[in-house]
């Protein structure tokens, strides 16, 4: 059995992105992991970006407000408040990410340059 039980959306807002890039490198991510570019339009200017990830018992605990150690308790429960989580079984895989922009009214943004239609 896989330890990645889960799969997960996040959503943040573009204003905050720095933020939470330095949280995830706390978290000894990379800090680059939000990098779905998402808005309301579906075209440029980026408002939110997205996360979509199969993901441990222990992350959902830490999505779920369980501050990590060496993490400040203030700082992690500012940046858990404006982000969009989505927790569902890793079965649910399939579809997560539509479902959740589509409840949040937000598309993916495709740059002009890599125009899917030509």
């Amino acid at each position: 059995m896989t330890d990645y039980q889960y799969a997960v959306v996040l959503i943040i807002p573009d204003a905050h992105k720095a933020a939470f890039e330095a949280l995830g490198q706390q978290l000894g991510h990379s800090g680059h992991e939000y990098s779905i570019p998402l808005s309301a339009s579906g075209q440029e200017p980026v408002t939110h970006w997205g996360l979509n990830t199969l993901t441990t018992q222990a992350f959902v605990n830490v999505l779920s407000g369980q501050v990590p150690d060496g993490v400040d308790s203030q700082v992690f429960q500012q940046l858990s408040s404006l982000q969009i989580v989505s927790i569902k079984p890793s079965s649910d895989y399939r579809g997560h990410f539509a479902e959740v922009l589509l409840a949040e009214g937000l598309q993916s943004v495709i740059p002009p340059d890599q125009d899917l239609e030509t």
